[in-house]
């Protein structure tokens, strides 16, 4: 039951990463544009928030969506082990290059190797925070039958 549900989460996650991508330059520029205003508004008045600007937005979008796809697949192929993170980081560097890929024939957009290095650090992020949690959670529930 599980693993349909992370199949069917792959399955969203791709269409909403290659979907954005599919988007011409003036409607992505828009999109990034609003998100930048909505979180000005919200969140201006924090500290560091002055250095929140169009490319940070940009970047911090790659970063988010490819922290979820990496969670999601490091829980389709286990999640520990480094042959399962090498595989999480390899098919997470190829989703990255593949949305590349989709960009050279958007209009207005355009393909950069460091957006796939961002990426693969995203998928890493999220593989690396999905064990952190896996394991504080597993481990309070271990404390707790040591302890009955």
């Amino acid at each position: 039951m599980g693993r349909r549900v992370l199949w069917m989460l792959l399955v969203l996650l791709l269409g909403f990463i290659w979907g954005h991508s599919l988007q011409n330059g003036t409607a992505s520029q828009a999109e990034s544009q609003s998100v930048l205003h909505l979180a000005l508004a919200r969140w201006g008045n924090l500290p560091g928030m002055d250095c929140l600007n169009f490319y940070t937005i940009r970047k911090l979008a790659h970063l988010t969506e490819f922290a979820a796809l990496g969670m999601v697949l490091s829980g389709l192929a286990g999640l520990y082990g480094k042959r399962n993170l090498f595989l999480v980081l390899f098919w997470g560097a190829c989703v990255g290059t593949v949305d590349e890929g989709i960009q050279l024939f958007s209009p207005g957009r355009s393909a950069q190797v460091s957006d796939v290095l961002l990426d693969t650090c995203g998928v890493l992020a999220g593989a690396l925070v999905l064990r952190l949690v896996c394991r504080l959670v597993w481990g309070e529930r271990t404390k707790e039958r040591s302890r009955r």
